[in-house]
């Protein structure tokens, strides 16, 4: 994926700025004239305050120029501490600047197999169909085009994200995998679709996929396998609210009787994971950390990015829960901790598991939803 290297030093004089005095330290800055000791420049606007001797390319004692800088000695010497190259390259003494690990490059105006290896969309459509079958998807993007606008835009930041809001057949995804794949990058992606039916005689529809993001995931999965990427991926949705559907009432809409139902407004049928996502969202954590199952006096509880003492969250959304499963829970000691509200049928139960947590782990936030 070739760029057009258009230089990377750049020039500290300017025009513009007042005279001023820099002090390089010696075997600061890198010379590409001939060794030997120099007592002035050819350069008229730039002066030679001490005599300066170049060995084996580099300054081998401290010396100083005057002119029109754009540094102050203060970013001189900060600049040298973060590696910065200091290069003067004839005996005009103009010294200019490389930072470390910058450079400037001019992506190729073509789009091109033999320019920059971006392949057309019938290579899109091949690979879609060496991955999950003939036809299943119309138009697809080459991995070929995804993965080199990926290069040209992470090549500084290979932990960067990249967001698709139109995942179609997954592209962005298997471009994003395999790229780290060869350059040992760290980027994640989200994508995002509609859950489009797929058409009633279509091969997709034959093939099992009834809507669009069932063909994205597939997709997703088959292409980490083939790369043996095994750092996974999670699929949400835009689901129904966790509340009754009936819970929008007006004042003349409840009467005395039902007033008791009404007061507990969430669906009776949330699972575990819903439940969960809710305690994310409410707390504003990431979604993409792992989850383990595991067991506690023949309980089931949820351990979400729990790595030990202050870290992530630990769910119990079952019915049975005693003074010593609470202690246990208590004990591990989490960043959050989550209940289920109807899992306490009185008040003076809730008080019960706060107080445990306050004398056993004061730091853990309870929540109860």
């Amino acid at each position: 994926m070739p760029f057009i290297d258009i230089g990377a030093d750049s020039p500290l004089y300017n025009a513009g700025n007042a005279l001023s005095e820099l002090t390089f330290p010696e075997n600061t800055v890198n010379f590409n004239i001939t060794d030997g000791t120099y007592y002035q420049t050819d350069n008229l606007n730039i002066d030679l305050i001490s005599p300066v001797t170049v060995l084996d390319g580099y300054n081998s004692n401290e010396f100083s120029l005057k002119s029109r800088f754009r540094w102050t000695q203060q970013t001189l010497e900060e600049q040298l501490s973060k590696d910065t190259t200091i290069i003067i390259k004839t005996t005009n003494f103009a010294p200019r600047y490389v930072r470390n690990n910058e450079r400037t490059y001019i992506p190729s105006d073509h789009l091109s197999l033999n320019e920059n290896g971006v392949d057309t969309n019938e290579r899109g459509r091949k690979e879609v169909e060496n991955l999950i079958g003939k036809n299943i998807f119309d138009f697809p993007k080459p991995t070929s085009l995804v993965k080199y606008l990926l290069y040209i835009t992470t090549f500084f930041n290979k932990d960067a994200l990249a967001l698709d809001f139109f995942a179609g057949s997954g592209t962005t995804a298997d471009a994003v995998m395999q790229l780290n794949a060869e350059d040992g990058g760290n980027r994640r992606f989200i994508v995002a679709t509609l859950d489009e039916e797929t058409s009633e005689n279509s091969e997709a529809r034959k093939a099992g996929y009834t809507t669009i993001d069932q063909i994205s995931r597939e997709r997703i999965r088959r292409a980490a396998e083939k790369i043996d990427d095994t750092s996974g991926f999670r699929a949400l949705k835009v689901d129904s609210t966790g509340l009754k559907e009936d819970v929008f009432k007006t004042a003349g809409e409840l009467d005395q009787v039902d007033l008791l139902e009404d007061i507990d407004n969430h669906s009776d049928n949330r699972s575990d994971y819903d439940l969960l996502y809710d305690v994310l969202v409410d707390s504003a954590l990431e979604y993409n950390r792992p989850i383990t199952i595991d067991t506690m006096n023949d309980e089931q509880i949820i351990k979400y990015d729990y790595f030990g003492e202050l870290s992530g969250v630990v769910c119990y959304f079952g019915e049975n829960l005693t003074d010593e499963l609470t202690r246990q829970i208590a004990t591990l000691k989490p960043l959050i901790a989550a209940f289920k509200e109807s899992t306490f049928d009185k008040s003076a139960q809730k008080v019960n598991v706060m107080e445990q947590f306050r004398i056993i782990s004061p730091d853990t936030k309870v929540k109860v939803i």
